[in-house]
Formats: C-alpha cells, structure tokens, sequence
C-alpha cells in the first residue's frame, strides 16, 4: 500500500489555516505517515486513540457509570456490548475510509494504513466478543444493538454533514449507554433517574462532537464561524453540568420520601443505589477539556476524547465513594 502523501502532495483543506485564529484546523506538521515522535507514553497514546481503542474504553467506563447509578442488572455484558460495539464501528470507518480521512486525520490515517492487519484482524475478534455478548440475551437488546450498527454502518456517508453528524451520533451514543441498562431490565429502571442521566450524557457528547468537527475542518457551516461553534460547544457540556446539579438540587429539597418516588434517592429495595449526581464529572471533564481547545488530532482525541473516559472513571470513584459512606 502506498505511503500517505506529504503535506507539499496533499489535498489542501477548502479553508487555509489562519495563524491568528486557534481555532481552525491546523494538522500536526511533518509527513502524514511519519511514526509519531516522542516517548514512550507518546507513543501508547497515539496507538490507543487511532487504533479505535480510546473509542472502545471510553464507552466500557461510560457503560459501567450508566449501569452503577441506575442500579442495572448485567452491567458486564452491557459493558462488553458496548466497547466491542464501538471498536467495530469505528475501525470500520477508518479501514473504509482512507481517502476521506487522509485529508482531515493524517497521523491516524497513516497509523490505520501502518497497522492495517493488526486492526482488521481486532475488528474480527470485536465482532465474536459482540456476538458472545449477545448469546441470551433479551430481543430488545439483540434489537437496539441492531438499530446502533445501523447507524454505523451509513456513518462514513452521513458524517460530512455537520449538524446531522452531531445529531445523530450522540444520540446513538446515549441509546446505547442507556438503552442496554435498561432493556436488561425495564422494571428495575426508575424512567426519572434515565432520563436525567441521559440529558447529561447527550448534552456532553453533542458538545464533544461538535469539537470534533470543528477538529476534522470537515464540514462549511463549522469552518465560516469556528469560535461561535466551540462557544456553542463549551455551552453544551455547560448544560450537562447544570442538569445535574438541578438533579441534585431536586434530591436535596424534595426530602428523601418525594426524592425515592422520583429516583433521585435511593431506596431501601436498591440496596447501594446512588443517586445521578456522580456523573457530573463527565461533562465537567469535556468543558475542562474545551476551555483551551485546539485543533490538532492529538488535542482532539487525546484530550477532548480522553477527557470522557476521565470523567467517567471520576464518577465511578464517586459512586464507589458514595457507596462506602452508605
């Protein structure tokens, strides 16, 4: 397979980085198919994020939280749907979409192209973990796992459309971290405590995603006004936070009785249930994350994209943490 061109040989963005202006796209220097430079640790970090595996560990510890604060039966194989889900989907965009990719994400293309094997043949063995997961499971998870590979697999043809792309794939994202929970075992679901863990999961991952747009310099509407897009961004995770500190708040001035019939509150029957509260750390993360935004391809899925599995594993030790009080 031949070497991804130089940046002198490559196809130009339709809009020039403007060196004045942080925020429109500006790709990491140096050929597209140079090994990355640096350390060890530099090293790992790239291999992580453009081999899908980032993708796979932030949905695993973002499955994990879901199930733990909704209190969800078969947390281990909602988790395990949902990180060998999100490795297929997206190795399989990157091994389909070369030509698209080389222009937008040269270091990961380059990367995809380097290892290609190696990934086509994890992708495989995603694919039996995700069947294995599936084995007995209830129709409506078989269903809904369905319904995400779907989406998957017409993403590479909808993705240059900014808004729909940010729509649609948080979206997809929350269905999943929530959905698989609660279709484990409806009856055990309080609808409440779904809801409000869903507001915050959507609101964060639209706001992720628009960074990545605004990262790829993939579509018009993003590039003519990049600062109000990453404002828009910033305000998004700034809703996440919010939500759950009115859900907080709620569970604060309602008292425990009220706060139980709504799910804010743990009840007796849940044992170690924990309230949603813990899960503001995501959106938390993401803002932290956008505050001194740039973007370059390891910024984005290094800091932005790890800024979710950061958040994640905070609100796990907040809810562990919640759990020993108790």
């Amino acid at each position: 397979m031949a070497s991804p061109p130089s940046p002198e040989n490559s196809v130009p963005s339709a809009h020039s980085p403007n060196r004045h202006d942080p925020i429109l796209p500006t790709h990491s220097a140096g050929a597209a198919g140079a090994p990355a430079e640096g350390g060890l640790a530099l090293r790992f970090s790239d291999a992580l994020s453009f081999s899908s595996g980032l993708a796979a560990a932030i949905g695993g510890a973002l499955s994990l939280c879901a199930s733990r604060l909704l209190v969800a039966p078969e947390s281990a194989r909602s988790a395990v749907l949902v990180v060998a889900g999100a490795f297929i989907i997206y190795s399989l965009d990157r091994l389909r979409d070369i030509e698209r990719d080389i222009r937008t994400s040269p270091l990961r293309t380059a990367f995809v192209q380097t290892h290609r094997t190696i990934l086509v043949a994890a992708t495989g063995l995603a694919g039996l973990v995700l069947l294995l997961g599936l084995a007995g499971a209830p129709a409506r998870t078989i269903l809904l796992c369905t319904a995400i590979g779907g989406v998957g697999f017409f993403h590479r043809r909808l993705k240059g459309r900014a808004m729909l792309k940010t729509v649609y794939v948080s979206v997809a994202w929350t269905l999943g971290l929530i959905g698989l929970p609660v279709s484990a075992a409806p009856q055990t679901i309080r609808f409440e405590s779904a809801a409000g863990l869903a507001l915050i999961l959507l609101a964060t991952l639209f706001a992720n995603l628009i960074a990545s747009n605004l990262r790829d310099d993939e579509t018009e509407a993003l590039r003519d006004q990049p600062t109000r897009a990453l404002w828009i961004a910033r305000l998004a995770a700034l809703s996440g936070v919010a939500i759950a500190l009115l859900f907080s708040q709620l569970e604060s001035q309602l008292g425990p009785e009220r706060g139980l019939a709504l799910g804010l509150v743990p009840g007796p029957e849940q044992g170690a249930a924990r309230a949603i509260f813990p899960a503001v750390w995501i959106p938390v993360a993401e803002l932290l994350a956008l505050v001194r935004f740039r973007p370059t391809e390891r910024y984005g899925h290094s800091i932005v994209d790890g800024a979710l599995l950061f958040g994640a594993l905070a609100t796990l030790l907040h809810s562990t943490l919640i759990g020993l009080v108790r």
